[in-house]
């Protein structure tokens, strides 16, 4: 099982989903105490997507791979307080873009592959970085994720501190996919 969180980044929210009536979306400061009683009852694995209500949107997905980016904001503090809790990030620019497309437009509006590929890439490295300390794991990440042999989008980085950077290398391969997250299903 995994949870799905939505990390703002206002750093102590606790807005409600209207949608969705008793699920929240948390700042980043509030995250920690949010799965509190949830970890200790046994979850094992978060999934976060990032949710912009302050920081600017603009064409180049700015704030995905940035430091005031609420995903890795909320990694960070989760592997302090909660080092065996498997952390999964969205990878995605459509948080981060003023168009709301997965990806970085040309003139004409279609998207631009090559450059989205390079985002997404950035984005994923930056949440490893957040999220791990083992740099051999981070070499192997980027070595993957700028191939130029490569025309796919990736799309999630799930990291874990109990698996090795050969077995994180081998399956990023399964981790190239479509343009949504794998989990956006549940």
């Amino acid at each position: 099982m995994i949870l799905k969180c939505e990390e703002r980044d206002v750093p102590e929210c606790k807005d409600e989903i209207l949608s969705m009536p008793g699920v929240f979306r948390y700042g980043y400061e509030n995250i920690v105490e949010a799965l509190r009683p949830i970890v200790e009852a046994g979850l094992k694995s978060v999934l976060l997507f990032g949710v912009l209500s302050h920081l600017q949107k603009d064409e180049c997905a700015t704030h995905c791979d940035s430091d005031f980016n609420p995903v890795i904001k909320s990694v960070k503090l989760l592997r302090k307080e909660y080092p065996h809790l498997i952390v999964a990030c969205d990878v995605c620019l459509c948080a981060y873009t003023q168009h709301g497309h997965c990806g970085i437009l040309r003139g004409d509006g279609s998207i631009d592959n090559e450059k989205s590929i390079n985002r997404l890439a950035t984005q994923s490295l930056a949440y490893a970085r957040a999220d791990v300390k083992d740099e051999e794991r981070v070499g192997r990440l980027n070595l993957s994720t700028t191939d130029k042999n490569t025309d796919e989008v990736l799309k999630m980085v799930l990291i874990n501190r109990q698996i090795n950077a050969r077995e994180v290398a081998k399956d990023l391969n399964k981790l190239i996919g479509h343009c949504h997250s794998i989990f956006s299903m549940i």
